[in-house]
């Protein structure tokens, strides 16, 4: 059964976020079986409450694929880099077939 991760930033400095954080993510590929993002809000639509700045939505195949991907080196040092100029909120759901 898949799960879908969704992760919504919030960016002080976009032009540095963008350079810092989103380098070539191809160590992702192990784990990851789909990711669909959205780089400002006028490409979102919110239903309630303001939409955020910037989305992501992945397709996994397990929990445990999400959770090893968050534990590889190149993700936290990503994420170290990228909390400098923005907030992350990450979630999982276990999808349905």
């Amino acid at each position: 059964m898949p799960w879908l991760a969704s992760r919504s930033n919030e960016v002080s400095s976009p032009g540095l976020f963008k350079g810092a954080h989103y380098r070539k993510c191809a160590w992702l590929d192990p784990f990851l079986r789909l990711m669909s993002g959205c780089p400002d809000a006028k490409q979102l639509t919110a239903f309630d409450g303001a939409a955020p700045t910037r989305a992501v939505v992945q397709v996994w195949d397990s929990v445990e694929k999400i959770q090893a991907s968050r534990n590889d080196p190149q993700f936290k040092e990503q994420r170290q880099i990228g909390e400098k100029y923005g907030k992350f909120r990450s979630f999982a759901i276990e999808g349905v077939q």
